[in-house]
């Protein structure tokens, strides 16, 4: 795929991505080491009531990236661990649901989590919203709702739009004892893209520590959240 001189090229696991603008760019050599995680259940993700209210959601969660970053002209060398989503689908939100919060995480133990809970209009999460946990072996297990609990601790208030983002939360998931504290790496991770697809959310890097079957766990990771300085409701 290509746009302008942007690229992503497959080759079986191992994915080549590059992107230049003025003074920045990527080169990156990106392979998966765990197969792919289907989420939902029957490879299907459902999102409210009713037929074609769902997507085909799946997720590459630990690739082994290296390559170089060229920040303001100067280029590093650089490793890291990637994680790639692609979601399809025709739904889009229902009149009940103003946005969403949305969870990727890579733990240290190698398993990963993926959460995310539907909002509805009194501030309660759609029965809808679900998650999955990735084992270290590649194994993915189902979430429902009721098997996870996400809490705010700290809002941000962006000076730009007035919205106000969550950007500490709790994430706990009691059948499998583990209790997350997820950070905003830093708050001002808004993005304001009325100029093209005409809508504002919170999209940004994240650290995540506590326990896990009682032991100390930590990570990093994602989070996506909308619907915060007005109701999502433009097409996707």
């Amino acid at each position: 795929m290509w746009n302008g001189t942007w690229t992503a090229e497959g080759n079986g696991n191992a994915n080549h991505l590059t992107a230049a603008a003025e003074g920045y760019g990527i080169d990156l050599t990106i392979t998966a080491t765990k197969p792919p995680a289907i989420h939902g259940q029957g490879g299907v993700s459902q999102k409210a009531d009713g037929p074609g209210r769902a997507s085909h959601y799946y997720s590459l969660t630990r690739m082994a990236t290296e390559g170089t970053l060229t920040v303001a002209g100067k280029r590093y060398g650089v490793t890291g661990s990637t994680w790639m989503d692609h979601e399809f689908g025709s739904n889009q939100l229902t009149p009940s649901q103003v946005g969403w919060d949305w969870f990727a995480l890579q733990l240290d133990d190698g398993a990963e989590l993926m959460l995310y809970q539907l909002r509805q209009t009194d501030g309660s999460p759609d029965p809808h919203s679900s998650g999955s946990l990735i084992h270290p072996d590649g194994r993915v297990e189902h979430l429902p709702l009721r098997a996870f609990r996400l809490e705010p601790h700290e809002v941000w208030q962006s000076p730009k739009s007035g919205g106000r983002y969550p950007i500490r939360w709790q994430v706990r998931i009691p059948e499998r004892r583990i209790d997350l504290i997820v950070q905003a790496a830093f708050p001002g991770q808004e993005l304001d893209t009325r100029g093209s697809t005409q809508v504002i959310y919170w999209e940004g890097s994240v650290t995540a520590s506590g326990t896990a079957a009682g032991r100390p766990i930590s990570g990093v990771g994602y989070l996506e959240m909308t619907g915060y300085a007005a109701p999502f409701r433009h097409p996707l």
